[in-house]
Order: C-alpha cells, then structure tokens, then sequence
C-alpha cells in the first residue's frame, strides 16, 4: 500500500495533473493557464517545458492578436481615406457637371436672348412708327402704348435670360429703389403662400441709386424666394428701405466703406442658417436644398448683382430663428446730365427734327431683313441715303464700291460668312477714318468689347427704338473726325 500511495502521490497524480491541463487546453484553445510542478523530479521538468511551451504560444497569440488589430486598423484608416477621395471625386465630377450644364445653358440662352432681340428690335420699332405716323384715336394709341410697354417688359426679361448662364450686361441709371420693392411685393401678393405676411414698413423717403433696376429687380425677387422657402410653413417676410451715412469710425461690414448709401432689408423669420453655411452662402454652387432642386447660383448671382452695381451684401442668421440680407448701394448724387430719362426708354417723344439727316448716305450691314428694313425706313424718313448688305462680305463689297459716299456704317456684330469684327477690321484697312456703329442683342460690356481701341464710335444696344437710332447716329456724324 506505501508503494502504491508513493507511485500515485509521484507518477500519477503528476502525469493525470498534465493531462487535465493539456484536454482543458486543447478543449478552450486557452494558453493562459499552467500545469502544476508538484516535484523537481523528472516529471517536474516536464511540467516546466510544457508550461514554456504554454508561454511560448500564447506570446506568439498575443503578437498575432496585436498584429491583426493593427491591420485593421489601417485598413479602416485606409478604407476611410478612400472614401473620402471617392466622396470628393463624386463632389467634383458633379460640380463639373453642374458647371458643363450651366454653360451648355449659357450658350443656349444667349443665342435665345440675341434672337429675341433682334424680333424685339422689329416689334419696338414700328410700334414707334405706327405710334407716330398713323392718325389714332385715343383707344389706339392707348393700345399702342400699352403694346409698346409689354415689349420693353420683354427686352428686361430677355435681360434676365441671360443672367441665367451669368452672362449678365449692367446699364445702370438713376432710380429709386421703392419702385423695385413695389413691383416685387406686388408679383409676391400674387404668388406667394398666403400663410406668409409680407411687412413693408411704412416707407421713408430714400436717396437715390445708380444701379440697374432690372438686376436689382432679379437680386431682390430671388432672396424674396428663398425666404419663401425658409418658411414652408408661412411666416413673415419684411422687406425695409432706409438711408445710411457710414462715419470712417464707424465699425464697417466686409467690403463696406465711409458714405452715404441705400441699405435694402429682407429677413425673414423662417429655418435660419448654421454658421458654416452663413460663411459660404455667396459660393458658386453651394447649396443647402435637395438634389435637383437647386443648383447653387441663385444668391451666388445675386453677390455678383451687387458688387457689380457697386454695392456690398452680408447676411445674418441664426438657426431655428430666421435670416436677414442685407444690401447697401452707394447714394446716387443726381446731376443734370442724370437728372434726363434715358433716351431709349422715352418712346413717345421721337424728334424727327432734332435727328434728321441732310443728304448723308449710310450702309446698313444687317443679316436680319425686318431689322434692315425697319433701319432704312426710319433713316429714309430721316432725310438720310441707305444702302443695304445682307451679311458681312456683302457689306465689304458695298463699302469698297461706294466708299467716297459713305459717310457712316451700322454694322451687325452676328452674321453668316464674316463676323462684325471681321468686317470691322476689313473697313478700317480701306479706310481709317471710317465712322463705324457696332450693333448687337448683347451689350459691348458683356463681350468685353474696347470699343475705342476696335475704332467703333457708338454701340447700339439691341433691341432699340427709332429714337436710339436716329440720335446715335446723329451723335456720331456730328463728331469731328
């Protein structure tokens, strides 16, 4: 029996002691726990090595284990970073996108608005005529006039086609900025949610502005939009006016400087704007609506109406309690020369007297006929000798065969064959001194034209009315050469 408990105490238990260790081990895949060294004997050295085998693995697990978690965590890193490049590729390519499209719109809305205007050149024209030649009762001339008025109403409309692709021309003049507010609240009360209360405080008298009204006219109409949209459940949209005078120690908004100007409020109390978004409202592009229900240029145009027109625009807003925009136009210091309405607008007080010619032959370069004809008509009845051309190469021809009479040119800057630039050119070889009067649906600012430096001595906006006409044409013959 004693060498029994002496076996067992010194060869069993040792080996049944591994033996549990080894199946708990093999069984839980756990190298964490250790065999028990009940001797220094054989057995004991045993135990020992298979406890460092134990230790062996599981460092080599816990290495593993570290160098696993450590590629994982580049690859989140990395597939994080890919996202992001893949995120901005997709903002970019849909921003060029974007971009492509208001281009192709661009281009597409000029070539509408110059053929517009050459149709409103023919209409606003002989309605003059017919306004002036015909003998009417007060109906007819009422409907003429009224006639007259809805095409001029087109030619702004046109004006703000071509905003569209940011092909904007400015023909700023004096005017007060209640009559812009007026029309806009009138077309709002018209069409905007009745749940929303339009406040136009009562209104102040205000300085005037040397801006363009039709530009203005759009800037306001589209932040009164917006508001609109900020408050899709009604709210209430003020539009204020008043004058301000700006001390150089007063504290200056961004862009503002000491003077005098007109400031035009239009807040609202609807979503308001984080300040992130306040900081890049004014961006191309930049949009807070859905997909497809905004392109982002709408406030970015408005930004590039108001620096155009010399003015300046912040924005103040806070989340959850509405947005306010402000704009202020520098004072408008009236002179005579100010004081007098545009010539092209004042339809109805054509002074053939003051215009007429006194023999002098003109070549009309014009590829459009009822512009041609409208043009001869009224030149004709002027006391002038038209010649005409169809299109550039044609008018080459015509100017080289009868140069020693003619005694000015209104040359079409769009034609088939040869451009007006490159008939323009042609004319100043033959002859330097050639009087020359550009002609064009787009205005010489917005072709970026130097008139001066080109040897053109007036530009005629299209569409234009008889007056325009005849008083540029008159301007220029009475030039010195």
């Amino acid at each position: 029996f004693k060498i029994f408990s002496r076996l067992q105490r010194r060869i069993f238990n040792p080996i049944l002691q591994l033996a549990r260790t080894i199946s708990l081990v093999s069984k839980d895949k756990n190298y964490t726990v250790r065999a028990y060294k009940q001797a220094g004997d054989e057995f004991g050295e045993l135990t020992d090595g298979f406890n460092a085998m134990l230790g062996q693995i599981q460092q080599r697990d816990a290495s593993l284990e570290k160098a696993h978690l450590e590629l994982e965590h580049r690859m989140q890193d990395r597939t994080s970073k890919l996202e992001l490049e893949i995120a901005e590729r997709t903002r970019l390519e849909q921003q060029l996108l974007q971009s492509q499209k208001m281009e192709a719109l661009g281009q597409l809305a000029g070539g509408i608005a110059h053929d517009f205007n050459n149709l409103l050149t023919v209409i606003m024209g002989n309605l003059s005529l017919a306004r002036i030649q015909s003998d009417q009762d007060a109906k007819t001339a009422a409907l003429l006039q009224a006639a007259e008025q809805g095409a001029h109403r087109a030619s702004d409309l046109t004006r703000q086609l071509l905003a569209v692709g940011r092909r904007t021309f400015n023909m700023p003049k004096a005017f007060d900025l209640h009559e812009v507010v007026t029309e806009v609240v009138q077309i709002l009360k018209r069409t905007i949610d009745p749940r929303i209360v339009i406040d136009t405080p009562s209104p102040q008298v205000v300085w005037l502005v040397h801006a363009d009204s039709g530009q203005m006219f759009q800037a306001l109409m589209n932040l009164c939009v917006n508001a609109r949209d900020a408050m899709p459940d009604g709210g209430r949209l003020q539009i204020a006016l008043e004058n301000v005078t700006r001390k150089v120690h007063d504290n200056p908004a961004v862009g503002a400087s000491p003077g005098c100007f007109v400031r035009l409020s239009i807040s609202d109390n609807g979503m308001g704007m984080e300040p992130d978004t306040c900081r890049r409202i004014f961006e191309p592009f930049f949009t807070t609506k859905e997909v497809g229900k905004g392109l982002g240029l709408g406030l970015a145009m408005v930004y590039g109406i108001v620096t155009q027109n010399k003015g300046t625009i912040t924005v103040d807003s806070q989340l959850g309690q509405g947005s306010c925009f402000t704009i202020e136009l520098p004072r408008h210091i009236e002179n005579k020369a100010d004081a007098a309405v545009p010539a092209e607008l004042v339809v109805e007080n054509y002074e053939p007297s003051s215009r007429e010619g006194t023999g002098e032959t003109v070549l009309v370069v014009e590829d459009e006929e009822q512009i041609r004809n409208l043009a001869r008509r009224v030149l004709e009845q002027l006391g002038y000798v038209v010649l005409e051309a169809v299109d550039g190469v044609h008018g080459i021809t015509v100017y080289q065969e009868e140069q020693q009479r003619i005694a000015a040119v209104i040359l079409d800057l769009t034609m088939p064959k040869k451009s007006g630039l490159e008939v323009l050119a042609t004319l100043r070889r033959l002859n330097p001194a050639v009087r020359v009067i550009l002609s064009s649906g787009y205005s010489a600012a917005a072709q970026k034209l130097d008139l001066p430096r080109l040897g053109v001595m007036a530009f005629l906006q299209k569409p234009y009315v008889p007056n325009e006409l005849a008083r540029t044409l008159r301007n220029v013959l009475d030039q010195t050469s």
